[in-house]
């Protein structure tokens, strides 16, 4: 009896050691774990900013190899429809002539997409010699209350965006188009903000793409969408 109640206490020694090994275990391998996931989190964080500057330094060398933007001395017209690229270039002409007479301009149109298949936007512009010319023409058109229209259809005169706001422009609405096509999207609705402060893609209130105010990075992929990548080089042809 002696002998059968002693291997009974061996038993449960050994099963109690067994399971306070299984519990030690355990709780390093949750403690690694851990460690890991702060580890991957902040590793995470370090690649978002190299992308941030990795951006940055692409753009300014595009900037540096590419010439001044000729944004800075172009107006644009704005509404355009169904309205020819030769048709849209003579009456812009003809607008010019006849409200700025003497003062020399090139006129083009802003075409989309690759060169072998591009698509006319509903924008033109006007485009001068130097800034301050472009400049002294925008003040006239707001001192003289004029206005465009073609066809019965009114046409807006703004100063042209720069590169580097057209490319964030296209930046935030390409990152929409990808995080919507994510798995993650899947049955969910990504949400576009663009504000003076805030430029980001979202689901759920969860950040997933983000642009910095008053900056010109591209933006950034976050989260379950950390992996996605802008295409190199499109928002150069997209423009």
């Amino acid at each position: 009896m002696d002998i059968k109640l002693g291997n009974m206490v061996t038993v449960e020694n050994h099963v109690n050691g067994l399971q306070a090994l299984k519990v030690a275990l355990i709780q390093e391998f949750e403690t690694k774990i851990s460690r890991l996931e702060t580890k991957f989190a902040e590793m995470e964080l370090a690649n978002v900013e190299l992308r941030r500057r990795v951006d940055s330094l692409e753009a300014q060398l595009k900037s540096i190899t590419s010439g001044p933007d000729p944004s800075h001395r172009r107006i644009t017209f704005i509404g355009f429809e169904t309205v020819s690229a030769l048709d849209r270039i003579t009456f812009i002409s003809s607008w010019m002539e006849t409200n700025f007479a003497g003062v020399r301009c090139s006129v083009g149109n802003i075409a989309r997409g690759p060169m072998h298949s591009r698509t006319l936007t509903k924008v033109s512009y006007a485009e001068f010699s130097d800034s301050d010319t472009r400049h002294t023409v925008l003040a006239s058109i707001r001192s003289r209350g004029l206005t465009c229209a073609h066809n019965g259809k009114t046409i807006q005169v703004k100063p042209a965006l720069s590169q580097a706001i057209r490319t964030r422009i296209w930046a935030l609405n390409k990152a929409e188009e990808l995080i919507g096509g994510h798995a993650y999207a899947h049955g969910k609705s990504v949400v576009k903000t663009s504000t003076p402060t805030t430029r980001t893609i979202a689901i759920g209130g969860e950040i997933l793409f983000e642009q910095k105010p008053n900056s010109s990075d591209v933006g950034v992929f976050l989260g379950p969408c950390a992996s996605l990548l802008l295409p190199v080089g499109a928002a150069s042809r997209s423009t």
